[in-house]
């Protein structure tokens, strides 16, 4: 419902304010889920182990170019248009009145107000929060047959 609405206020009706004003509202909770999701499995360490039958050339592997490494231009180019986002959303008109406003966040442009956009962010946190949990539990009842099944071909 979100991302369509973007669409309309954007392409349909030319309102880039409130086209950025309802991308916020959709990337602040991917952006909150993001750095949790860092914080959380980037304090964990995982190693993967294979039984050594892939080939050895002896060779070195080439470095990634610059463009494609997490340090490099790509990157700081995919960072600056998320970072012009939040600056559409709080400016009067993008392009020619820079003046700092929070008029878009009234969500006057929608015929029912904000109403349709905060049900959506409601129904994503749900069905974000259902999916985590149906996720986890098939995760739970795989690794348990996994580790059943282990444990019956051991001599």
């Amino acid at each position: 419902m979100l991302a369509t609405e973007i669409y309309a206020q954007v392409i349909g009706m030319s309102n880039f304010a409130a086209g950025t004003t309802m991308s916020i509202v959709l990337i602040v909770p991917c952006l909150v889920a993001y750095l949790v999701n860092a914080y959380w499995v980037g304090t964990k360490s995982y190693v993967t182990v294979s039984a050594g039958r892939g080939r050895r050339s002896g060779r070195r592997p080439r470095p990634a170019p610059a463009a494609v490494r997490p340090g490099g231009r790509a990157a700081l180019f995919i960072a600056l248009i998320y970072a012009l986002i939040p600056l559409g959303s709080v400016v009067r008109l993008w392009g020619s009145d820079w003046s700092l406003s929070l008029r878009h966040y009234a969500f006057a442009s929608s015929a029912e107000g904000a109403s349709p956009i905060w049900n959506s962010v409601k129904l994503a946190a749900l069905s974000g929060v259902i999916g985590t949990v149906v996720a986890l539990a098939a995760a739970y009842v795989v690794e348990r047959k996994r580790r059943r099944a282990g444990a019956r071909s051991k001599p």
